[in-house]
């Protein structure tokens, strides 16, 4: 039969019992009122005769003069420990005896306690609770000594831990805990080598220490091999189920094991795996035990390492023969996660400290590349000053500037790999380290608008691909999202038309134009990408403005159209707004363009033409004889191209290039800055309209469009596109604007990449030499130049009197 023991007064209700033979209904009865007055009617098997009273460890003194007591530790449902001053070693010992109050039999209890002492006594294990002392006290009777361990118990703190206490949870992290837990099993280790199986394990019999020390207690009903009787009892939700089998008749370490996978289970989640069992329930049923819900499950804000979550749960399997075999073989599998816990923490440590380099490195870069449009503008200037001939000591300043671009671009690409490389390496000790994917992210974010920029197909494909790798989607999606636009112009109402802009046959193409109505156009959805704004009605042409819209932008335009609607016959109107602005010098700027806000302007829609220009001439030499001999179209070598001739002009060595009517067809050359701008100057007399040369961004704006494109059609070249040396199969020559139709801007603008180069205001504001020449720009390709000249950021210093056959100009002005 079984024979009731006791137990504990905690709240897991300890107990114990002899095995004997099967419990009978009405035994399982008084089970069920948890064992509120146990006894124990048949007696341990034999021990070694009881310790004579008057026998101690040294010195012939009796216990009760030896350990003078002080206070009361803790009660169980069994004993009592007391805090006892050792008076012979001047030490403060914890001393445990039978309750004075114990209603059992107090022989069969001593007996008991004589036991525990004797089979903790001979653990000697540096986690293992070590006894001083066996014997009776005057006033405590029968007891035993031991180490006086005042620190907190395993279940106090996994208890404040889960209470939320700040300090101890810092205190007792998960890496301390699972170096106790492995101490522990290895404790438990040598005892099971030894025949002992502690059968009462749970974290209230854990202490631990102020300096790492750990310490299993309370081994009163361990299995002792060497005795081979079973002490059944145990605490519920620490109990593995065979200790309630009455058939066992014996334990081993698996018993232990399941108690160890309770207690790691408690650690990782700070909640028991079976915290509603009931002795009574296990009595009548342990076999119903359900397994516990999986730790990550229970507990996904502890983030469980999965590895430990399997290990628990191999150690809290029902059948012991799916357990860990050992304590030992529990240990190793928790070292084996420790370990690589510490080298992911070693790994993880290393990542944060190349990503956080990367992070330097990246920072660096990027400060590199906000300094370079200022560098670039600097030797656009500086170049449009120097010319080559002039002496080392004046070209100086640009070449320091050109050197310091150099480095500049030199060192922010060594920076740009250097980050990378620090970013990889990153990823390389942590695949999935979210700092170094975020910093390659911003990286190639960054080189895919740049991309993009300098509409690099081939590279803002490449980065795409690299981007998408490592977004998170917090800089946005990459996918093309719907952009937002809506149109207000003034005079209002006018009406508007809208083309997308799409390459086609090596040109931007408009698609056929579908009507918004009158303006102002409510806000509207349109997909990402180039168009073209048409406004129609405003003056004798429509008036175009070409805008290119991003993924996700919102675009409220408002366009000041009035100076549209005094237009001449051959004047293109271009509205204020952004422009991107460059020289396209593969040295200087590698396609990067700035962003400039040009102001309204008009220009003309085609160069001056000879016949233009000979009107003038005309002009002038009714008042001014030597003046428009001054300003007649020469050569370079001062060789005039015509000549005056009975009441008008005749062209002198061109009759290569055709009959007069032809020649006076074609755009005027041979014509220097200061003869066009005295053009300029007559034909504002002439018509009272403030006529000038276009500036440097109003010519280049008025050829790109807005959208930066490298030629007036778009961004790739061909021959026949444009009147330039290689455009015929037969020498070059000039012809008359218009021969070539698709050199046609944005704005409608012709001739902008061939048939003559146009004289312009530099933005620079141009210079002097000491006779007062003026060094100006000429923009724009010419029927003699190579393909080089005809890209629209081609820029060519001149002086202000110097002439050539391949410079003519075109009018502009201001809008007023």
């Amino acid at each position: 039969m079984f024979e009731l023991g006791t137990r504990t007064d905690n709240a897991l209700g300890e107990f114990f019992w002899i095995s004997t033979g099967r419990l009978t209904p009405i035994q399982l009865e008084a089970v069920r009122t948890e064992l509120d007055s146990p006894t124990v009617v048949t007696d341990p098997p034999s021990i070694s005769s009881w310790v004579r009273t008057q026998e101690v460890a040294s010195g012939g003194k009796t216990g009760g003069q030896r350990y003078r007591s002080v206070e009361l530790l803790g009660r169980g449902g069994m004993g009592s420990v007391f805090e006892c001053e050792d008076v012979e070693l001047k030490r403060s010992v914890a001393l445990k005896s039978v309750r004075k109050d114990y209603t059992g039999s107090k022989e069969q209890a001593a007996r008991m306690l004589v036991r525990e002492a004797r089979l903790t006594g001979g653990l000697e294990h540096p986690n293992i609770i070590p006894i001083y002392d066996i014997g009776d006290h005057h006033e405590h009777g029968p007891h035993f000594v031991m180490r006086l361990v005042d620190e907190p118990t395993l279940a106090d703190v996994l208890a404040e831990v889960g209470r939320g206490d700040k300090e101890t949870a810092e205190q007792y992290r998960l890496g301390r805990l699972l170096r106790y837990f492995i101490q522990i099993c290895q404790a438990l280790d040598y005892g099971h080598s030894r025949g002992i199986i502690h059968c009462d394990l749970k974290p209230s019999n854990i202490l631990l220490g102020t300096f790492g020390e750990v310490l299993i207690v309370d081994w009163g009903l361990a299995f002792s091999v060497d005795e081979g009787i079973v002490y059944r009892g145990g605490t519920p939700g620490y109990m593995a189920p065979e200790q309630l089998d009455p058939s066992r008749t014996a334990f081993d370490a698996r018993t232990d094991v399941f108690a160890l996978g309770c207690i790691l289970y408690e650690i990782l989640t700070l909640k028991m795996a079976f915290p509603k069992v009931s002795l009574a329930s296990m009595l009548v049923n342990a076999q119903g035990l359900r397994p516990p819900p999986l730790p990550r499950e229970l507990a996904p804000e502890q983030k469980i390492p999965e590895d430990l979550e399997e290990i628990a749960m191999k150690a809290l399997a029902f059948d012991p023969k799916e357990r860990y075999a050992t304590a030992r073989d529990i240990a190793v599998a928790i070292e084996a996660v420790v370990e690589g816990t510490k080298e992911r923490e070693r790994r993880r440590a290393r990542a944060d400290e190349l990503a956080r380099e990367g992070d330097n490195l990246a920072s660096s870069c990027f400060e590199h590349y906000a300094a370079r449009p200022g560098q670039v503008a600097e030797i656009a200037g500086l170049r449009a000053t120097t010319m080559g001939w002039e002496p080392s000591e004046k070209k100086r300043e640009l070449w320091e500037a050109e050197d310091r671009l150099a480095v500049n671009d030199h060192v922010g690409t060594r920076l740009l790999q250097a980050a990378i490389s620090g970013y990889e390496q990153a990823l390389a000790q942590v695949p999935d380290h979210v700092g170094a994917r975020a910093g390659l992210m911003h990286l190639y974010r960054g080189e895919l608008q740049r991309a993009i920029q300098r509409r690099d197909e081939f590279n803002r494909h490449y980065f795409e691909e690299l981007v998408r790798l490592y977004d998170d989607g917090s800089l946005g999606p990459i996918e093309e999202q719907p952009a937002e636009l809506s149109v207000k112009c003034e005079p209002a109402p006018v009406r508007v038309a809208l083309s997308r802009i799409e390459e086609r046959e090596r040109r931007f193409l408009p698609e056929p134009a579908r009507s918004l109505g009158q303006a102002p156009v409510a806000r509207f959805e349109l997909l990402p990408g180039q168009y073209m704004l048409s406004f129609l009605g405003v003056g004798p042409t429509e008036v175009a403005y070409p805008l290119t819209l991003a993924s996700g932008e919102s675009c409220a335009l408002e366009i000041d159209l009035r100076a549209a609607q005094g237009l001449e016959l051959g004047e293109v109107f271009v509205p204020a707004g952004q422009a991107l602005i460059g020289p396209d010098h593969p040295q200087v700027t590698r396609g990067e363009l700035t962003e400039v806000q040009v102001p309204a302007f008009v220009i003309a829609a085609r160069p001056v033409t000879t016949a233009e220009y000979l009107a003038f001439i005309a002009d002038a030499f009714r008042g001014a004889p030597d003046l428009a001999l001054r300003h007649l179209p020469s050569r370079s070598d001062g060789v005039p191209y015509w000549e005056p001739h009975v009441g008008g002009f005749r062209p002198v060595g061109m009759a290569s290039w055709g009959g007069y009517d032809d020649l006076v067809a074609l755009p005027v050359i041979g014509i220097d800055a200061t003869s066009a701008e005295a053009f300029c100057a007559w034909k504002a007399e002439q018509t009272g309209r403030p006529y000038r040369l276009p500036t440097e961004h109003e010519w280049e704006k008025a050829a790109r469009g807005s959208d930066g494109r490298r030629y007036p059609w778009g961004d790739a070249f061909d021959a026949s596109f444009c009147k330039m040396r290689e455009s015929r199969p037969f020498a070059p020559r000039p012809e008359p604007s218009g021969a070539f139709p698709l050199d046609r801007s944005p704005y409608g603008v012709m001739d902008l990449a061939g048939g003559v180069a146009d004289w312009v205001t530099p933005t620079s504001g141009g210079r002097e030499d000491p006779s007062g020449d003026r060094l100006l720009v000429t923009r724009g390709g010419a029927w003699c130049d190579w393909q080089v000249d005809c890209i629209v950021g081609t820029r060519r210093p001149a002086w202000a009197s110097e002439r050539a056959a391949r410079v003519g100009f075109r009018l502009a002005r201001s809008a007023m």
